[in-house]
């Protein structure tokens, strides 16, 4: 009677016991890639849930979903009976009157803070919350390109910008194809292609190189690096010069930066405009993301929801415990005092 009593279900039992199963989920899932580098034909990837309950092949395009009854079945028996427990004695100690409302506040605050945590530090490392933001809207007002260079920086001293002899635009297209997290040229250049705007081939056409790079410093659009990262003013990346359908003239930079920092790079897109009647063009947008290399690649915000959300919701619903088990006690007993302590 009394086994039958703790395991029985109530509403804070099953919140618990799906808590504690998502975490087991969480921390025992896993995913892989293996394949040739550079052939992404041959790519195979993985996904364990739950130390190999569910997995997931993926090769060719066709997924296979596999099942093992006795790792899925197991976490379930073992998460609600440790679930149901926790529940019956924190329902049997608690001083609260309606405890499962309380303790499902709680919880929701708790999950509320966690995912305003995660999106603060995607914003923090990546320079966006959810996701990497669109292009820059000005390419849709191109009707004309009249040049596109590849650019890069040297690693000599002064900084200067020269052309790039070994990319072209056949190249930037197949990195970006297979590597697209790395290679941003292609989020300007993709557009370009599919407006036919795109010219045949990168100008060569160096003179105009230095007053580019007066223009991106002085609009102060370098990333500065860390105090150990010398090169992080080395840029590398496209500059497109066209019109726009008012007349004015665009210039849209999309460059990387040098290493800002351990395996961290920022990536720019910025637009200067020179309108009819005018020679030199300024600054009208720009945009700036990181990302990394050989570092917390595809870590953003669901990733920091977990980093971050586990001990923010193991430390803070342990708090909440304390102050329901004791600190409520030391309320009332000092709210009483004072109480007596007040004139009359």
């Amino acid at each position: 009677m009394r086994l039958r009593r703790a395991l029985g279900p109530t509403f804070l039992g099953v919140l618990y016991s799906l808590c504690s199963l998502g975490m087991w989920t969480i921390v025992s899932s896993t995913a892989y890639t293996r394949g040739v580098l550079g052939q992404p034909e041959s790519a195979r990837k993985s996904v364990s849930i739950g130390a190999g309950a569910i997995t997931i092949e993926t090769a060719a395009g066709v997924s296979e979903i596999h099942y093992n009854w006795i790792l899925l079945l197991a976490p379930l028996i073992v998460c609600y009976v440790l679930g149901a427990t926790a529940a019956r004695l924190v329902l049997e100690q608690t001083t609260f009157k309606r405890p499962q409302l309380v303790h499902i506040c709680a919880a929701l605050g708790l999950v509320l803070m966690s995912f305003l945590a995660a999106i603060g530090a995607s914003q923090a490392y990546w320079g966006y919350t959810f996701k990497r933001p669109d292009p820059p809207k000005q390419i849709e007002e191109l009707r004309k390109v009249s040049s596109v260079v590849i650019v890069e920086t040297p690693d000599s001293l002064p900084r200067k910008l020269t052309l790039s002899d070994d990319e072209s635009f056949d190249r930037l297209f197949k990195k970006d194809s297979e590597f697209p997290y790395y290679y941003l040229e292609g989020r300007i250049l993709g557009q370009l292609k599919e407006r036919r705007l795109l010219p045949v081939a990168p100008s060569a056409d160096s003179a105009k190189l230095d007053a580019y790079l007066r223009a991106f410093r002085n609009a102060s659009l370098m990333t500065p690096g860390e105090a150990s990262y010398k090169g992080a003013d080395r840029l590398r990346g496209i500059i497109v010069e066209g019109i726009a359908g008012d007349g004015s003239r665009l210039v849209l930079f999309g460059l990387r930066s040098g290493e800002v920092a351990n395996d961290h790079y920022a990536f720019s897109e910025s637009v200067f405009r020179a309108k009819p009647g005018t020679e030199v063009p300024s600054l009208e947008s720009s945009q700036k993301f990181f990302y990394d290399f050989a570092g917390w690649e595809h870590v953003e915000w669901p990733a920091f929801l977990v980093m971050l959300g586990l001990p923010i919701l193991g430390f803070g619903y342990a708090l909440f415990l304390v102050f329901d088990f004791v600190g409520r006690g030391w309320v009332s007993q000092l709210a009483k005092r004072l109480r007596g302590a007040a004139p009359p």
